[in-house]
């Protein structure tokens, strides 16, 4: 679903950024921009408090076109609420300033105080330059799932147009504080490679695959980010992980949102886990053992690189990256400073005991509570016209996910048909599965199914049930056809999801 919701936190607007030509860029030096350029800049500049150094790397100006090829919710608009959610995702303290580097945060995403001591002070600087002016908007916040591997799980609210603005925000100088590679390093998408298993195909007896290398990938999205800052690099660059976490831009990005994110659910999303522990995933998954937030890895081999379940590694990240075999060729086919192998984990004792005894609390959370069911909510409008009975009744409904992030609302009156003879089927992005609707004049009610659930507006009680709002139609319909006006009821409708 691409919705204009600021900080939907379920799923976002990445198509926002898609809009063409808009600038960020300095027009008239460093220092300023032009003063066509002022006049079009969002948030608006303020002449009582002039601040040159401030506005130019908080502004976006020069929109180009992008209503017109996006119309008003997929140009400008949507863009500027991602900017400002952008903005709110690190401006809070323990990002722009105060970083608690014993915290499990960053420990996770910035890798262990040991193995970034050296970077502290530039990655405090980028996220401190990156906060830069406060816009003084209140973001949305959505309730999160019941469920802990769902709730706890940072996936579940990573593709949120705020976090894909402030990744890109991140690779330009002027909002890392970078320019000239000063005070700190230019923010790339590093890429990555590592070992894994692959099967053979067709299998062969006694010889079910082979360790491999993989292909270059770029590090993104937040398990190659987590892998990042939990594995010890192979480069001829560096040994230090605080050297590659602080060039990767998804790892300043997920660092911020974990923290953003546990004030709102109430704890740090811990999930997915790597870990080396029993959660072994086959090496060709399926949708569900894809569903565990587990990011498996076993011991690392003779030359010190670790083996993974690629699917684990790369799963909701990127894609490999054209290159040779030897080197990750950017663009212009230069490499990176910053490319690496994926060596063995950082040591246990690197880590401070808290972290391993939180971690371990928070396990055993998981497994005492899995058995809790995410509840969904279904708001429903059924209307009755004076059309021909196989074709009159109509339905408007909003969809609600468990974690109060609108997934479908119907638009236009009297609403969607729903008559036996053409059910209504809906599935967006973010529905595990397809939703039907059909209204029965036999039986007055309204019937749903949601993968193996079903259940009628009449069902008063059991995992799925309804309850009506209001008062009850006529039974016997519109009342002075072919002219009437149509009646209506409204339900709302609650169903694990």
């Amino acid at each position: 679903m691409h919705t204009s919701t600021p900080l939907a936190l379920f799923f976002g607007l990445p198509l926002a950024l898609a809009a063409p030509n808009v600038r960020f860029e300095a027009r008239d030096g460093a220092n300023g921009i032009s003063p066509e350029y002022l006049a079009t800049a969002w948030p608006l500049y303020d002449p009582q408090n002039p601040n040159p150094n401030n506005y130019y790397p908080t502004r976006l100006y020069g929109f180009d076109k992008c209503d017109e090829k996006f119309g008003e919710y997929g140009g400008s608009t949507s863009i500027k609420r991602a900017f400002i959610d952008a903005n709110r995702i690190v401006n809070i303290d323990g990002v722009r300033s105060n970083i608690n580097w014993e915290s499990a945060a960053a420990l996770e995403f910035l890798g262990p105080s040991a193995l970034n001591r050296d970077q502290r002070k530039q990655i405090q600087g980028v996220l401190a330059n990156a906060a830069t002016g406060d816009l003084d908007t209140t973001v949305a916040q959505a309730s999160a799932p019941s469920n802990p591997k769902d709730r706890f799980n940072l996936e579940e609210y990573g593709l949120n147009q705020g976090a894909i603005m402030l990744h890109e925000l991140l690779h330009l100088d002027v909002a890392a504080d970078s320019v000239n590679e000063t005070p700190n390093p230019r923010i790339h998408d590093l890429k990555v490679r590592f070992k894994y298993f692959k099967e053979n195909r067709p299998p062969e007896p006694g010889r079910p695959g082979r360790i491999v290398l993989s292909s270059w990938y770029k590090a993104y999205g937040l398990r190659l980010a987590k892998v990042l800052a939990r594995f010890t690099p192979r480069s001829r660059y560096a040994t230090q992980t605080g050297y590659f976490v602080q060039r990767n831009v998804d790892n300043f990005v997920f660092f911020a949102l974990s923290n953003y994110v546990a004030g709102i659910i109430g704890g740090y999303p811990w999930l997915p886990f790597v870990t080396a522990s029993p959660h072994d995933q086959p090496m060709s998954p399926t949708a569900e053992d894809l569903a565990e937030p587990y990011i498996n890895f076993n011991k690392e081999q003779e030359d010190g690189m670790t083996v993974f379940n690629r699917f684990d590694v790369t799963m909701n990240g990127s894609l490999p990256v054209e290159s040779s075999e030897e080197c990750p060729y950017s663009a212009d086919g230069i490499t990176v400073e910053g490319d690496l192998e994926i060596g063995p984990p950082a040591a246990d004792d690197l880590y401070p005991h808290t972290y391993w005894r939180e971690r371990k609390e928070f396990e055993k959370f998981v497994t005492d509570n899995e058995g809790l069911r995410d509840i969904c909510r279904l708001a429903v409008r059924e209307v009755w016209t004076c059309e021909d009975v196989a074709v009159n009744l109509y339905a408007s409904l909003q969809f609600t996910s468990a974690g109060g992030v609108v997934l479908y609302e119907t638009r236009g009156q009297p609403g969607v048909p729903i008559n036996d003879g053409n059910p209504f089927h809906v599935q967006k992005e973010g529905m595990k599965h397809e939703l039907k609707v059909v209204g029965q004049h036999t039986n007055d009610y309204v019937h749903f199914w949601y993968g193996d659930i079903n259940w009628t507006s009449g069902t008063a009680e059991g995992e799925a049930f309804c309850k009506l709002v209001g008062d009850d139609w006529d039974k016997n319909g519109p009342r002075g056809c072919p002219n009437a006006m149509a009646i209506a009821r409204d339900f709302d409708c609650e169903f694990p999801c």
